[in-house]
């Protein structure tokens, strides 16, 4: 296996698989139904991955959830709308008239 120099294998301390085990079996099983331009599928998966682990490790503020996978604030931003991860607006609240229906 082919691993960046100075890193070590994750799965191997904790003795279950690593991430990189679980997508290299995910890549093979893609492989072997045939299915071609796997990347086109596998990289913004990864990537919203990434972000939403980041926007939510740090509440949601995207200047500093943008260093943490060593982007700048304009490329996270740029990523949540490509991989439209834009929050979804917050639920609008009744107005002053449906409530007033609604407690009749």
């Amino acid at each position: 296996m082919l691993m960046a120099k100075g890193h070590s294998n994750p799965g191997s301390v904790t003795g279950h698989a690593s991430w990189q085990q679980l997508f290299r079996q995910w890549c093979d099983g893609e492989l072997a139904a045939g299915h071609v331009g796997i990347l086109d599928q596998a990289v913004p998966a990864f990537e919203s991955i990434v972000i939403e682990s980041a926007l939510a490790y740090t509440g949601g503020r995207k200047k500093d959830a943008a260093g943490l996978p060593g982007w700048g604030q304009n490329t996270i931003t740029g990523k949540i709308k490509e991989l439209n991860l834009e929050p979804s607006a917050p639920p609008e609240q009744p107005s002053a008239h449906l409530k007033e229906d609604l407690m009749v």
